[in-house]
């Protein structure tokens, strides 16, 4: 989570061998040396944290600790500002013309907003480059970084003539985690011979798991529920066995709505999900005209959509489907959800640590709903566990598949949607042997050695083609390993960035982000209220429908004459 306290680090020695130091200071911190190249960096500590800069470093440091990028000087050293407050989005962008440091990690800044800032370097040559290029970098590899990227993440990030000012940092949205150690000693992985209607569960060794919502016998879905009606029984099946089925933060209560996004996604699919903040002209077929009292459904004609009349997204019946299980999960709170998911005071911190500290309680927790990113934020937590063998290494979490809503579509593949915007960029103006280290650094930063290692340090994956060797795995988690499987595209899995490059997206990127542009709903007729949070909506007022709610997504932009997207629309004239 994106916290509130400023925290300068002056001083973090990162080369190995111990530099000379005389009068060049940096904001009245410690001196730095001066036989080695200073490479100034600023990085928003949010929930990624900083570590997995920090390794990257050192290594980098060992790596040129014998090249001499200036004249009379050997090897680098990394000099970090690091901030939890004024270092994303415009904020940041109206800081570079006086911002003194050469490399930014970030978030909530678009690549246009980077381009037209002037103070932000075009760095499409470094990402084109590989090893066979003449003249490049010695950390260059047989692929380009550009070339490994994800479809949806670098058609984002390249303009119309090929520049590109950023280079996405980490796949991430909320998801539920849930606890293998529980799941395993409850006996409440489902078995062979499941149906819609009735859970087995594996007892003993000679029961299989059920092969899970990939259909594939032998992966890390196997034993997990396969469909809504499955998940359902799931939750049940732990009531009658003192486990908590979920959790997560009331103070920051829109976790559980972000995570039920990929409940819509994989039912849209790919192509629905980027037609929502792309308006191509292609057709959805998918948009619900009726809902009766019955919940029986007709559907509108296959509707091209365009951005005059993108608001018809909001029929999808991806987006029924999902609400359905937020209903459900509303209905059953007393017995499926722990109470301090609806306390102001239960900040992510506090969800952390009461999901960690369930297992030693009478009622512990199956699931997590919150950033993918947890694990990391929550390594304080996990420290003062250590004693009690219940430290980050001793536990064993994974990411929840999502289950398909009709068992027909078991077997399909998966599409999850990532909302991330945390980027990395370079500062213009840079020359000489500082260029030099500044693109050796963002080349090595990107090769597929180290966006191991940052998944590891970060707990989230990359959004490139790249594998984890055998010896990194034997150091990471459980969780940080599922994270990268989760997110990883192939035959089984499509992800997809939910963002456009288009001027309406763009100006309207407030009302499109995250749950506001999926679950935001106004349901009361008589009302201008707008929820962004379904399931505290259907909680905390139980005759609300799930068709009132669902309607609400199309009278959110439609009401008096469409006033809301018309506003939209008038931002791009």
């Amino acid at each position: 989570m994106k916290k509130q306290t400023k925290i300068i680090s002056v001083c973090m020695a990162l080369a190995l061998a111990a530099p000379a130091f005389s009068g060049c200071k940096r904001g009245g911190g410690s001196s730095l040396p001066t036989d080695k190249t200073i490479i100034f960096y600023q990085n928003y500590d949010c929930g990624y944290g900083s570590e997995y800069i920090e390794e990257t470093c050192k290594k980098f440091a060992e790596a040129v600790k014998d090249v001499s990028y200036e004249e009379g000087k050997t090897g680098v050293y990394f000099e970090p500002y690091i901030s939890k407050t004024d270092a994303t989005g415009k904020e940041l962008v109206n800081s570079l013309s006086v911002n003194e440091n050469y490399i930014y990690f970030t978030e909530f800044t678009m690549p246009q907003m980077l381009k037209n800032s002037g103070y932000v370097m075009d760095i499409s040559s470094w990402l084109n480059e590989t090893s066979s290029t003449p003249g490049a970098s010695r950390f260059a590899e047989k692929t380009s970084i550009k070339e490994r990227m994800y479809d949806s993440w670098r058609g984002y990030v390249t303009e119309d003539d090929g520049s590109m000012y950023c280079i996405p940092l980490f796949e991430s949205t909320e998801v539920f985690t849930y606890d293998k150690d529980l799941c395993e000693s409850k006996k409440l992985y489902i078995a062979e011979g499941s149906t819609d209607e009735k859970l087995i569960f594996v007892k003993s060794p000679a029961q299989k798991k059920q092969k899970g919502v990939d259909g594939i016998a032998g992966t890390e879905d196997d034993g997990l529920p396969e469909t809504y009606a499955q998940l359902y029984l799931w939750f049940n099946a732990m009531k009658s066995s003192g486990v908590k089925p979920m959790t997560w933060s009331g103070m920051f209560k829109f976790h559980i709505d972000n995570t039920l996004q990929n409940y819509w996604a994989d039912f849209e699919g790919p192509e629905n999900v980027k037609r929502c903040y792309t308006f191509d002209g292609g057709s959805d077929s998918t948009l619900i005209d009726t809902v009766d009292e019955n919940g029986n459904i007709t559907y509108l004609p296959a509707t091209a959509i365009t951005t005059e009349n993108g608001y018809m997204v909001q029929r999808q019946e991806g987006r029924y489907r999902a609400l359905s299980v937020a209903k459900k999960i509303a209905e059953n709170a007393n017995d499926w959800v722990n109470s301090t998911s609806f306390l102001e005071s239960e900040s992510h911190t506090l969800s952390q640590a009461t999901y960690i500290n369930s297992r030693f309680t009478e009622s512990p927790i199956m699931l997590f709903a919150h950033g993918s990113y947890w694990e990391a934020e929550a390594t304080p937590v996990f420290k003062n566990y250590e004693s009690q063998k219940s430290g980050k290494a001793d536990r064993h979490f994974g990411v929840l598949p999502i289950p398909k809503y009709s068992r027909s579509e078991v077997g399909k593949a998966t599409t999850v949607v990532s909302d991330s915007s945390t980027a990395m960029f370079v500062k213009s103006g840079l020359t000489g042997g500082v260029l030099d280290a500044v693109k050796d650094f963002v080349i090595y930063f990107n090769n597929q050695e180290n966006m191991g290692l940052q998944n590891k340090y970060s707990a989230s994956p990359r959004p490139f083609t790249y594998e984890l060797s055998d010896e990194l795995k034997a150091t990471m988690t459980d969780y940080e390993i599922s994270l990268y499987d989760f997110y990883k595209e192939g035959e089984k899995k499509n992800v997809v960035y939910t963002a456009a490059r288009n001027d309406f997206f763009m100006a309207n990127f407030d009302e499109m982000h995250k749950r506001q542009w999926v679950f935001a709903s106004k349901y009361k007729s008589n009302s201008s209220t707008v929820s962004e949070e379904s399931v505290v909506a259907f909680k905390n007022e139980p005759n609300v429908t799930l068709k009132q709610y669902f309607d609400g997504l199309y009278n959110r932009f439609t009401a008096d004459d469409y006033a809301v997207w018309k506003t939209m629309l008038r931002k791009i004239g």
